[in-house]
């Protein structure tokens, strides 16, 4: 884990999913802060939903979780590193639990496919 200062952090954890529950801990100590509780435990929804949507990047071994905390908002990054991109993002996701329960709980989620299969996605209440 890299710490940058207290309201960016950067984790990142073997690809197996008992790991999701670390990725918790570090984004709701980052964002305890900036979040309500009602919205730390969205927070907290959309990463395990991400992460188990990245274990699913073909050889994938490792995870990297990138958290920026704003006044009223944390910004997320999740990515798989070793994850096979030309299979990214995944043809069901439209329909896939994780995107119904990570738009439910976020705004301005975006999959990318840069080095690693990633997603992007902001918890909280925009700046103004």
């Amino acid at each position: 884990m890299r710490v940058m200062n207290a309201a960016n952090t950067v984790v990142s954890t073997p690809a197996h999913a008992p790991y999701a529950r670390i990725v918790r801990m570090v984004a709701n100590a980052t964002a305890a802060e900036t979040l309500p509780v009602d919205q730390l435990d969205d927070l907290g929804l959309a990463i395990d939903e991400v992460y188990s949507l990245l274990l699913k990047s073909p050889l994938v071994d490792a995870m990297e979780f990138e958290f920026v905390a704003g006044e009223h908002e944390i910004a997320v990054v999740g990515r798989a590193l070793g994850g096979a991109g030309h299979h990214w993002p995944p043809e069901d996701w439209d329909e896939s639990l994780e995107a119904v329960v990570l738009t439910a709980v976020a705004r301005a989620v975006e999959l990318t496919n840069g080095n690693h299969p990633e997603i992007h996605f902001t918890v909280g209440e925009p700046t103004s």
